[in-house]
């Protein structure tokens, strides 16, 4: 799978891709936090305090609340294969964009919402990183930095890895295994992001998480889960669904150990929003954005009982509504 980006076309001033170990809805698209800081930590930081209950969780200091439904969980040979819905209410972030013009005029501001959204149900992460132009010792070179794991839990993580384009130089010096700041032990592997554009996590107990074909997750003995199997050969399968009444409609399918299909379908509706934030950077007022974001707002169960999900969904013509959840419904 290879980067893509959102804003414009390679190295054309501050750009930022967006590389996933999974595929998103493709309504989620927009820009991804390149930090984790106390704007945009989010899942189970380490160090931090937390107030919980068994399906959210809020962050004390960076706000943060955090929504998991475990809706998948079958313990294989080695590794768990897991499908878990999460939300998260980190969703807004302030894109840049540089216009080639003098401070205070050199970068448009306005709020985006990430492309991370607040869905995410896939079995692995997603790695976002920079991309932007730099100049050493008068020649231009592509610099690769800023990279930020979030694991399929919704815990974003960041590393120290960095690359540049073309080959090392003395300003930039390549770190192509990248350690986490966050005292977890993971490692990011960037060697071939420009070739492959295959990246490598690993865990600190060896486990390792990639956007490769051959495997999403493989332990220190081989054991491994696909997109479609595991070690065991059990297979699982996503599709969307013809005739959805919804925007867009989704299911998870496996075999239980009866040989019986299970199947978890999940519902999309387009959200609107209007953002009305009033925040200010550098003098200069930061645009306001308004349009929809793809949400589940339902979840049908194997067996037939359902989660609902209701957002903050006034925007369009009315300022100040965010596309936040507002409340869950119970099966």
């Amino acid at each position: 799978m290879t980067p893509r980006t959102t804003l414009g076309s390679p190295l054309a001033g501050f750009l930022l891709f967006s590389l996933s170990f999974a595929l998103f809805p493709a309504s989620l698209q927009a820009d991804s936090p390149t930090a984790v800081d106390d704007q945009t930590a989010k899942g189970d930081r380490p160090f931090a305090r937390f107030l919980a209950s068994d399906i959210d969780q809020v962050q004390i200091i960076s706000g943060a609340l955090d929504v998991r439904l475990p809706l998948i969980s079958r313990p294989g040979r080695g590794l768990t294969y897991e499908r878990i819905w999460h939300y998260t209410n980190k969703i807004w972030m302030v894109q840049e964009i540089p216009t080639g013009l003098p401070p205070p005029n050199d970068l448009i501001r306005t709020w985006v919402p990430t492309n991370e959204g607040a869905f995410n149900g896939q079995g692995t992460g997603q790695v976002t990183y920079t991309a932007q132009e730099v100049v050493c010792n008068e020649q231009n070179y592509g610099l690769y930095s800023n990279f930020v794991f979030t694991d399929r839990f919704g815990t974003n993580h960041s590393f120290d890895a960095q690359k540049s384009s073309p080959g090392p130089n003395l300003c930039y010096p390549d770190k192509l295994l990248g350690v986490s700041r966050d005292t977890t032990g993971m490692t990011l592997d960037i060697t071939n992001l420009l070739t492959t554009a295959v990246l490598v996590v690993r865990e600190k107990d060896g486990t390792q998480e990639t956007n490769s074909s051959s495997f999403w997750r493989k332990d220190s003995n081989g054991n491994f889960i696909t997109s479609t199997q595991d070690t065991l050969g059990r297979t699982y399968t996503t599709q969307s669904v013809a005739g959805c009444p919804t925007s867009f409609c989704e299911d998870w399918s496996y075999r239980d150990s009866n040989g019986v299909e299970q199947k978890i379908r999940l519902e999309f509706t387009n959200i609107a929003y209007s953002t009305n934030f009033q925040a200010v950077k550098n003098g200069r007022l930061i645009n306001e954005s308004e349009g929809t974001i793809s949400l589940v707002t339902k979840i049908i169960l194997a067996n037939g009982l359902a989660y609902q999900f209701t957002y903050d969904g006034g925007g369009g013509t009315d300022p100040g509504h965010y596309a936040e959840l507002l409340r869950i419904d119970l099966p």
